[in-house]
């Protein structure tokens, strides 16, 4: 797993990020932790899932990128428009895996 290097991250998480990817790489169950990445699909932008799901047998196998973390589903949505307005105000378009690399420096 790899985490973009500025990591959204949602109010009632921030300051725990270590701790929380610390669990992420142990594949520890996070009860309310959600991870917005960028899907293998490259014709899609963002997913949302639990964090739960990297148990599941095809998530082991997959270098999961991840751009946000948030606590609860509503809170993994608010950072997406965050982001997407980001994204929009600096390139007036909504490009956001292309943003994304550009930042990564990939």
């Amino acid at each position: 797993m790899r985490y973009w290097k500025e990591l959204y991250v949602s109010e009632e998480l921030k300051g725990r990020e270590e701790e929380i990817i610390e669990h992420l790489e142990k594949k520890e169950f996070q009860f309310r932790v959600y991870l917005i990445a960028l899907p293998e699909n490259e014709r899609n932008q963002l997913e949302i899932y639990h964090s739960g799901m990297l148990n599941q047998t095809w998530y082991r196998e997959k270098d999961v990128f991840v751009v946000g973390l948030a606590k609860g589903y509503l809170q993994a949505l608010e950072l997406v428009k965050e982001l997407i307005d980001q994204v929009f105000r600096e390139t007036g378009d909504a490009d956001v895996r292309q943003y994304i690399w550009k930042r990564q420096g990939s």
